[in-house]
């Protein structure tokens, strides 16, 4: 179960609890998009449904990092949840049962958010000790770790790159700026989990 997971890496000190929301803000906004589609095509009336490839093609727009395999499973689930009909209930695929279970597609795009999020996480990780153990040291300048996060999400802007340095370095963002201007230093060991202490999330494509 997608909650049982993410509640157990909060509470491990895995996974920030931003990420929960970002989870929830997804669920919320997947319905909200495809009844603005509903209403394109239906003259502004909602008819509470829509076919599933228009559903699938809203989708890949705004999950623009997911992989084909992810949104390839994605679709199985939702033609599973049409019972072999041509359209969906958008609103229905986001409803709990009397038991507090979501069905077959939610439940994936969940499992697959988590997965995504933590995949991104060891991503960010994995590239700044790397760049400490290439240069042979334990510390990194603001400039270098700003270089690895950049490489790591060509896709963020700088705006969103200083919201995680200053995040890192424990400073508000101007004095981020001001560190780099100064080359100053930082310690790795001090820096990752202070980075990881808040959302860490792969940035969408703009359409």
């Amino acid at each position: 179960d997608s909650d049982c997971k993410i509640f157990l890496k909060i509470l491990q000190g895995e996974l920030a609890e931003e990420v929960r929301d970002d989870q929830l803000q997804l669920l919320m906004e997947i319905p909200r998009v495809m009844e603005d589609e509903d209403c394109n095509i239906h003259s502004g009336i909602p008819t509470g449904s829509i076919q599933v490839p228009i559903f699938m093609r809203r989708l890949r727009k705004m999950l623009t990092t997911k992989s084909e395999q992810s949104f390839s499973k994605l679709q199985k689930a939702l033609l599973f949840e049409a019972k072999k009909g041509r359209n969906v209930q958008y609103n229905d695929l986001f409803e709990e049962d009397e038991d507090g279970n979501q069905g077959d597609f939610c439940e994936l795009l969940r499992a697959q958010h988590l997965e995504e999020i933590i995949a991104f996480d060891k991503k960010l990780v994995d590239s700044i000790t790397d760049a400490a153990n290439k240069e042979g040291v334990t510390a990194l300048s603001i400039s270098t770790l700003r270089d690895v996060l950049q490489q790591a999400d060509p896709d963020k802007s700088r705006a969103d790159i200083n919201l995680y340095l200053a995040r890192g370095a424990n400073c508000t963002i101007q004095e981020v700026v001001e560190k780099e201007t100064n080359e100053e230093m930082c310690m790795v060991l001090d820096f990752i989990p202070r980075l990881r202490d808040g959302l860490l999330k792969k940035s969408e494509l703009k359409s």
